[in-house]
């Protein structure tokens, strides 16, 4: 196979006229990571101008990815997919990096962990079990028919039901704290280059002395069949703290940012994950080995709803039934149904 001397950055290195049965991504992070690699500093930080400069020269006849979304991965198995096996069996893994024209950085792989990404905690006996109302006027009969399957049905049906609200009554409050105002801010919030979180929101926590600590809210929401994993709740938390800090909207210094997950996991099912809240200062050091669980539930939407888990409903779930068995207090069982 021939080989040709290619610079980057005033370098020259040597590399395949063409991949070694690898895929796009796979070509590039790998062709990356030899790069650093073989510098006489280490320096795990890769930038757009990087990618761009490795797509010159790889990239049209290798790859058409477009680099604005390049370390955006919808499902599990695509993301271990695109990572090259010679870095992982290196130890690295990567991370999303915001500012400062970074895209992602090489990070040792966490002991024990085989594979680059890994899913995030599933439910399990600490996770919370309810039931949330749709027929309270949040949500019309003709809403909950609307027959869509996607995320942005997902985003917008969490929102006007009021589930992230409803949700925080389980999140762990500051010392002195008795409730919270939440309010829904943006779907999507997008920033160029860097990628988005599906929706955004700004909340503050209520003080007995009367006064409030605001706190923001970066959500990651998935269908059926695609996954969250923990790179992807620690890049939003991360793009969340720096539009805000961008737009005046809050000090990234002092304001806090929770990261919640919302996953379909059936029929008018979602489950709903948070990560205790970070600060920018925390968004480095420790990173996210800072990103801890706190609270877990999965709600079921009675009535249900079209396009979340499907299209199907049961027939006692169906908008406009008023039957009051399928009500369901918080820390009791269902009512028998007649």
């Amino acid at each position: 196979m021939s080989r040709e001397q290619l610079t980057i950055d005033g370098e020259f290195h040597n590399v395949d006229e063409e991949p070694k049965e690898l895929g796009p991504k796979q070509t590039i992070i790998e062709w990356v990571y030899n790069l650093h690699h073989s510098r006489p500093a280490w320096d795990p930080i890769v930038t757009y101008e990087e990618l761009f400069r490795v797509r010159e020269i790889l990239g049209q006849r290798i790859c058409k990815t477009n680099l604005a979304n390049f370390f955006y991965f919808s499902k599990l198995p695509y993301a271990n997919s695109a990572w090259p096996p010679s870095v992982l069996a290196a130890g690295y893994t990567g991370l999303a990096r915001i500012g400062k024209n970074r895209c992602f950085e090489f990070v040792p792989l966490p002991p024990g962990q085989r594979d680059a990404f890994v899913q995030i905690e599933r439910p399990n006996g600490s996770t919370f079990y309810g039931d949330l109302r749709t027929d309270n006027g949040k949500l019309s009969d003709r809403f909950r028919r609307f027959k869509r399957d996607d995320e942005v049905r997902l985003v917008t049906v969490v929102e006007k039901s009021g589930l992230v609200s409803e949700f925080f009554k389980l999140v762990e409050k500051p010392e002195g704290a008795y409730d919270h105002n939440i309010e829904p801010m943006q779907s999507p919030l997008r920033s160029g280059s860097r990628g988005e979180a599906d929706s955004f929101y700004i909340g503050e926590w209520l003080f007995e002395d009367g006064s409030k600590r605001e706190f923001m809210i970066a959500v990651e929401a998935k269908k059926t069949g695609c996954d969250l994993f923990l790179s992807q709740m620690f890049h939003h938390t991360n793009l969340a703290l720096t539009i805000a800090e961008e737009s005046g909207d809050c000090d990234m210094n002092t304001t806090p940012v929770y990261s919640l997950g919302i996953e379909t996991v059936g029929k008018s099912q979602v489950y709903v994950i948070q990560y205790k809240p970070m600060l920018w200062s925390q968004l480095e050091d420790p990173g996210i080995a800072g990103m801890v669980v706190g609270a877990k539930a999965v709600y079921t939407f009675r009535p249900g709803v079209f396009g979340i888990g499907g299209f199907g409903m049961d027939d006692d779930d169906a908008p406009g039934d008023k039957r009051q068995g399928s009500l369901l207090t918080y820390g009791q069982q269902k009512t028998p149904k007649p």
